[in-house]
């Protein structure tokens, strides 16, 4: 699987986008694994803190939310042309900060679909220092992705949807659409 197709999902866009880029996405377990490496000139460290620089809590936790997105992208097979079609909504963030998240250290997000609860989807999520293997965050995101169009449209595109699915099933069991 290709994952070069991130910054085209993810509607956040530079400066706030906090993905380098994905390395693994498994279908079955709903796991993803992203990465990102915070820079000393981050436009957030000037001021957090000068002398000591730190990654505030609150820009990992908008990265552990950055690859949840991307989670639950490629967890229902959503066609490329479907993204800007909705908004992502996070409501709700249970996150303890385990250890301290300095610049120039390449930090894992991982991001793991564990249940989906009347179109909420819950995540669970870790931010891992990859020089050392420390937590440097860890807990629950919950989110949804909300469909900007009318109920019409969208129940329009979940019947396409469906029906592309079917054919992709079908191809898969050997058998013609």
């Amino acid at each position: 699987m290709q994952f070069d197709n991130y910054k085209k999902i993810l509607p956040q866009k530079e400066p706030f986008m906090f993905i380098d880029g994905v390395t693994h996405f498994n279908k079955e377990s709903k796991l993803l694994i992203a990465h990102k490496k915070f820079k000393n000139d981050e436009y957030f460290l000037r001021g957090h803190f000068p002398n000591d620089p730190l990654v505030p809590g609150v820009i990992l936790i908008e990265a552990m939310s950055q690859s949840c997105i991307l989670c639950g992208f490629y967890s229902n097979d959503a066609p490329l042309d479907d993204v800007s079609s909705f908004e992502h909504l996070v409501f709700g963030v249970k996150v303890k900060f385990r250890n301290k998240c300095f610049p120039e250290k390449e930090i894992e997000l991982r991001s793991e679909l564990i249940d989906v609860l009347q179109n909420v989807s819950i995540f669970k999520v870790k931010a891992i220092d990859t020089e050392n293997n420390n937590i440097v965050a860890s807990g629950e995101i919950k989110g949804v992705a909300k469909y900007k169009g009318s109920a019409e449209d969208l129940r329009r595109r979940q019947k396409n949807f469906s029906n592309h699915e079917q054919v992709s099933e079908h191809r898969r069991n050997g058998r013609t659409a």
